[in-house]
């Protein structure tokens, strides 16, 4: 027998688990479905909340449970962005007053979990495999889970998989790719938290990149060096080897890991800019990287894809109250931040003026162009 949801949402990431917190709470008598493919169990990509997601955890309200997890506040940011000296941003002066620094793996349980306890079925180990075209406004999923498919039937798909929009791309969707970003990333693991560290996420520019380093829960300390992918490739920044011999040539980052040994294997992660060309479709909507991703260096990650699976969500409630026009002001939405995200980052990068030799940075003196 097939089991039969009025949304199912594929992916349960913060961008999913919001968008099904929001409906929860907007329409209770809907069913909702989220099929997550890990049993997060692995780490995730992604561990600054910015302090604005405070506001948006208090509209999901799920605030009070959120202080209730072993997360680090983050009390600023620091970078040595422009030159060498290492310029404070502090979070205090922000009306939240703090950002946070994530078990992302954790917290993705736990936002996924609060949802459950609203009435949201999920199926975790769970893979989405392909899909119908709609009759009658229903459409048949095929999913996997211990190597055996099977189906269920819903009217409405929420693509919040990610990077790899699954959904989306067949639906015969394309991505407007800007840049080739790419990130090394690795773990150390410290005895005590370091007392040379602050809360901060430190940001340091160096010829090939720039560094990006944060204090987390439990001890540890994420490194992570950002390059485009073909100077990664080239530096050999997948050897741990190479990653610490660039490391150590660094003025700031280096001193967060003195005398601390990797935990893990280097992580390669792409994190290039990207926009979905289809965003909302016949009985389906793209929210969180599965619409468009944002450079690490704008913190913004987690918080947009919060953000953007609650409007979702509201476009959907709206047209199933009978007014459409929801989904156009969300795609318009989705186009015009993305447009704004692009602007900030073009002038960022292009206060960069210390390495005119610099590939890395050559590329990006003139205004980001899609590049496929």
């Amino acid at each position: 027998m097939i089991e039969k949801y009025d949304v199912v949402i594929l992916g349960g990431g913060p961008a999913g688990s919001a968008a099904a917190l929001t409906l929860n709470n907007i329409q209770p008598e809907i069913s909702i479905a989220i099929i997550e493919a890990s049993h997060y169990e692995k780490w995730r990509v992604g561990e600054t909340l910015a302090p604005d997601a405070g506001k948006a955890l208090r509209s999901l309200g799920i605030w009070d449970s959120f202080l209730k997890t072993d997360q680090l506040p983050a009390l600023g940011t620091c970078a040595a962005w422009e030159n060498s000296i290492v310029r404070d941003n502090e979070f205090i002066f922000h009306t939240e007053g703090k950002g946070w620094h994530l078990n992302r793996v954790q917290f993705d349980k736990w936002m996924v979990n609060e949802a459950v306890k609203k009435g949201t079925t999920l199926l975790t180990d769970t893979r989405y495999v392909n899909h119908e075209k709609p009759v009658d406004k229903k459409r048949i999923i095929t999913l996997q889970k211990n190597g055996k498919r099977f189906q269920v039937e819903t009217s409405f798909v929420i693509d919040a998989t990610g990077r790899s929009s699954s959904f989306m791309k067949n639906e015969n969707g394309q991505k407007k790719v800007y840049d080739r970003l790419s990130g090394s990333i690795v773990f150390f693991k410290a005895n005590k938290a370091p007392s040379n560290i602050k809360a901060y996420t430190l940001v340091e520019t160096t010829e090939t990149g720039w560094w990006y380093s944060a204090l987390l829960p439990n001890d540890q300390i994420v490194v992570a060096h950002m390059t485009d992918a073909d100077i990664l490739k080239k530096e050999n920044l997948s050897d741990s080897t190479s990653f610490c011999n660039l490391l150590k040539q660094s003025l700031h980052t280096k001193h967060r890991v003195e005398e601390l040994n990797p935990i893990e294997p280097i992580k390669i992660l792409s994190a290039a800019s990207m926009i979905s060309n289809s965003i909302v479709g016949d009985g389906w909507i793209a929210i969180g990287d599965a619409a468009s991703t944002f450079d690490p260096l704008s913190s913004q990650g987690i918080f947009k894809g919060i953000r953007s699976g609650m409007f979702a969500a509201y476009a959907l409630s709206d047209s199933l109250n009978g007014d459409q026009s929801g989904f156009d002001k969300y795609e318009r939405y989705i186009q015009d931040e993305f447009k704004e995200y692009i602007a900030t980052q073009n002038k960022f990068y292009q206060m960069v003026q210390q390495w005119p030799q610099s590939e890395f940075w050559n590329r990006r003196q003139k205004e980001l162009q899609p590049v496929s």
